[in-house]
């Protein structure tokens, strides 16, 4: 029988003052949030932690809740689960899966959870909360972010080989596109005919380490899936990007996992707002922000802060010229 574990909310303002919060995520920072005035900017709503490395947030608008990826990277093989959160964000369950490696992105087909687990693609059965298969992809090396086609089809970016595959309605699992161009693809979404990365960046070498320390040179692409030609979108601003989101509008939420920065820009690649969210939260740092999702409903960002072990939850204001 699994374990139900009792979550918790902090709201920013409110009764922040009686939470105590590990390294800079105390909780006495979140009070400076509440001075923005400014126009679009993030403010800080909850925070929700005890998470072993959060990766990837997606919301499951049929049940009302968020899985939460824990890539547990203090384990090397089999302590990496799945967490349940409810819709405001209070931990039903912390490890909902369990027996995962390193599982990273998050996407959801019907009732069929997939996760990217280092070098294979695993599906989960949501209403039975069962693993049902693996799709293993030889030569993978950090599979990362997948994104749901319109055929139901999975891409899945491996970060380090300059890679994106694809799994098939078939069931076969193979090598889309690798080329040099994806710039070391991270996040991915599907809209319309093309599909958008989110890229990290080159890097020397193809190992975490190598992630590391690769340059701030992450752009916004877009591959079209007719012909797989690769366009630059993004002239800047450059960064060690991760997630990405739509935001319902024809623009992109993107998240640099670096710097700990919100980018918010068109789908011809302008920027429209560059959130640097350290200064905004009056934090020392925000290094880790990893693969968000947007709430356009609530106009909510809930942001994995892999380095804290907390998701954090932020309401966002449309800044001028996101029309």
């Amino acid at each position: 029988m699994r374990r139900h574990f009792g979550g918790f909310l902090i709201v920013a303002g409110l009764v922040a003052s009686v939470v105590t919060m590990s390294g800079d995520l105390r909780a006495d920072k979140y009070q400076k949030a509440k001075t923005l005035e400014k126009s679009g900017q993030p403010k800080m709503l909850l925070s929700v932690t005890t998470f072993k490395n959060p990766e990837s947030v997606l919301f499951d608008k049929k049940r009302k809740q968020f899985y939460v990826s824990q890539a547990n990277f203090a384990e090397k093989t089999g302590g990496g689960a799945i967490a349940l959160l409810s819709d405001t964000g209070v931990i039903k369950e912390l490890n909902w899966i369990r027996g995962l490696n390193h599982p990273k992105g998050l996407v959801m087909n019907g009732d069929k959870l997939y996760v990217t687990d280092v070098s294979e693609l695993v599906e989960i059965d949501i209403p039975s909360a069962k693993i049902v298969k693996k799709y293993p992809l030889k030569g993978a090396l950090f599979l990362n972010d997948p994104a749901i086609g319109a055929d139901g089809s999975v891409y899945v970016a491996d970060t380090l080989t300059d890679t994106i595959s694809k799994l098939n309605a078939d069931g076969t699992f193979s090598v889309w596109l690798t080329d040099e161009k994806l710039d070391s693809p991270n996040g991915l979404v599907v809209v319309g005919d093309y599909l958008y990365i989110s890229s990290w960046g080159k890097t020397v070498g193809t190992t975490v380490q190598a992630m590391i320390d690769a340059k701030p040179t992450g752009k916004l692409l877009r591959v079209k899936l007719a012909d797989k030609t690769i366009e630059v979108l993004s002239k800047g601003p450059v960064g060690n990007l991760d997630g990405i989101e739509p935001d319902g509008k024809g623009n992109f939420y993107i998240s640099d996992w670096v710097a700990g920065n919100i980018f918010h820009i068109s789908a011809t690649g302008s920027l429209l707002a560059k959130y640097e969210m350290a200064k905004i939260l009056g934090l020392k740092s925000t290094k880790g922000l990893a693969d968000i999702e947007y709430l356009e409903s609530k106009k909510q960002i809930w942001a994995p802060m892999m380095l804290n072990g907390a998701v954090m939850v932020f309401s966002v204001a449309e800044p001028r010229g996101s029309h």
